[in-house]
């Protein structure tokens, strides 16, 4: 295991290097022992849940990033990645809530848009979940220039 003396969260970027070279069982070995070395590292435990959950481990990913959320409970981006790491588990109506969390902080976070989409859609919930398709378009193409001329356009439409 890498020691990290000095370099921090070398082993986050160690188990993203090896999520990319499709090494899981490394990329987890590292990325574990990341969080048992930084429990209460705010910025890093993020970065972490989403490495993890990217490694194919949804469960341990929500367990760090339910961890972040005591730490910074009003932080839109931590529960935008806890409602996707829910969706990943199949913890629906949990997904539900922490997405909609994260848009109430940060009403333009597609992602968290994105994440309600598919729990909505999951609970049968097909007019929300096509509602909140909207909002992904409209955000979606709120974030670019040339994609203003799109909006302005749908909306003269």
């Amino acid at each position: 295991m890498a020691e990290d003396r000095g370099y921090p969260l070398v082993n986050l970027h160690l188990g993203i290097s090896y999520l990319q070279l499709g090494r899981t069982l490394e990329a987890r070995e590292h990325l574990l022992t990341e969080w048992s070395n930084k429990p209460s590292d705010k910025s890093g435990l993020l970065e972490l849940g989403k490495a993890l959950l990217a490694a194919g481990q949804g469960r341990v990913a929500v367990k760090c990033l339910g961890s972040l959320l005591k730490l910074a409970p009003d932080d839109a981006r931590a529960h935008q990645a806890f409602g996707a790491a829910c969706l990943k588990i199949n913890s629906v109506d949990e997904a539900v809530v922490h997405c909609g969390r994260a848009l109430e902080l940060e009403p333009g976070l597609v992602e968290a848009r994105y994440g309600l989409v598919l729990g909505y859609y999951r609970q049968g919930r097909l007019w929300m979940a096509l509602k909140q398709s909207w909002g992904v378009l409209r955000d979606t193409l709120a974030s670019g220039v040339a994609s203003r001329r799109v909006l302005d356009r749908l909306k003269k439409d």
